[in-house]
């Protein structure tokens, strides 16, 4: 799980790099995919609203929605993850949307059109065109302490997928890692640990489309774990591997 993260750490940073120049020259296609893109639920038109909702995702005015990089360690072409956060006191439901076409995975933007709720025009504008879409989930509580550190307590993880081509999908197997210290709780007090890799894993053969599979393992209620520094692996993260028509492929997607 190390090689994949250290996998995904590499394109990441390769990212960072080239960000400025990206918005610099909009007109190159590589380019636009390595943006990074940030609204609220309340600036988004109703077109990306129900193509969000039809995956089963809530989308509310607070929710914040956002397009992420996504690493693959068979090179394939690599757009951007949707993913949509909802809050609710201190538990975060964090949804991942993976759109898997012929050519890679990930949403490809379109035409730069600036077009906000309430218009007929998609905003952002995406194409949803692809093979299947999955969808993931994670869900933890967040805490956050007076120095504005950010502390967390995995609760579950689940997904689900649907088809908009044909396809066999064999397997699924979806990690949500959160890796970091662990403190105390509610007092935060480092506990002075080896570094932590928490997972939850949901795994299916030959899962059913628009059928969700779950695994819920809460973390110690009287801990929390802290990401902020340390190694280069620390962090949230989503990892699907996937079968489909016989051929694996494992993405991973920064929370």
């Amino acid at each position: 799980m190390k090689k994949i993260i250290s996998m995904f750490l590499v394109s990441l940073l390769t990212i960072c790099m080239f960000s400025i120049p990206a918005m610099a020259a909009d007109s190159s296609i590589e380019e636009k995919n390595i943006q990074t893109f940030t609204m609220n639920g309340s600036d988004a038109s109703a077109t990306i609203k129900n193509k969000i909702e039809e995956t089963g995702v809530s989308v509310t005015n607070e929710s914040k929605i956002q397009l992420v990089p996504i690493s693959s360690t068979r090179g394939e072409n690599s757009n951007s993850a949707l993913v949509i956060t909802n809050e609710s006191d201190n538990i975060v439901t964090k949804d991942i949307l993976l759109l898997v076409t012929d050519e890679g995975v990930g949403f490809e933007r379109g035409s730069d059109v600036s077009t906000r709720a309430g218009s007929t025009v998609e905003y952002p504008p995406l194409s949803w065109d692809g093979r299947y879409v999955i969808r993931g989930t994670a869900v933890y509580n967040k805490y956050v302490d007076s120095m504005f550190s950010s502390y967390y307590q995995p609760i579950g993880a689940y997904f689900s997928y649907q088809k908009y081509e044909t396809c066999t999908v064999n397997n699924i197997t979806m990690k949500y890692i959160c890796d970091g210290f662990e403190y105390s709780y509610p007092d935060f007090r480092d506990l002075n640990l080896p570094e932590l890799e928490y997972v939850i894993t949901v795994t299916k053969s030959s899962p059913a489309p628009s059928t969700m599979y779950s695994t819920t393992r809460e973390y110690n209620t009287g801990r929390a774990i802290r990401t902020s520094s340390g190694s280069p692996f620390v962090g949230q993260f989503l990892t699907f591997n996937t079968v489909v028509d016989g051929k694996s492929s494992t993405y991973t997607v920064k929370l």
